[in-house]
């Protein structure tokens, strides 16, 4: 994580930054949890953040984390599973069609 504090610091300055309500993202990352226990299921927050910010995308190269991503059933009744942008040739997900309202 630490490799990415010096970006996401940049990122803070330009006001291009969205943050979360914390306790909301650990409240469902624990019910996430209470509901997946499998061992490999490491990364609850993921998913906490996508419900709590309805994003559509997930910047992500660890596969270990993508069948949870896309696992429909940890998702709200209605909410669509976000794609996962995983190298460069994804990069039409990068589109206005994908910004959430939490990021306008």
């Amino acid at each position: 994580m630490t490799r990415y504090f010096r970006i996401i610091n940049e990122l803070d300055r330009a006001g291009k930054v969205v943050k979360l309500n914390n306790s909301a993202v650990d409240k469902i990352a624990a019910e996430l949890k209470a509901q997946v226990p499998d061992v490999q299921f490491n990364d609850e927050h993921i998913v906490a953040i996508v419900i709590v910010s309805r994003c559509k995308v997930v910047c992500s190269d660890d596969k270990e984390s993508y069948p949870y991503i896309r696992r429909a059933d940890l998702y709200p009744k209605g909410m669509k599973r976000p794609k996962i942008y995983r190298s460069k040739s994804h990069n039409q997900m990068c589109c206005k069609h994908n910004i959430v309202a939490a990021c306008e």
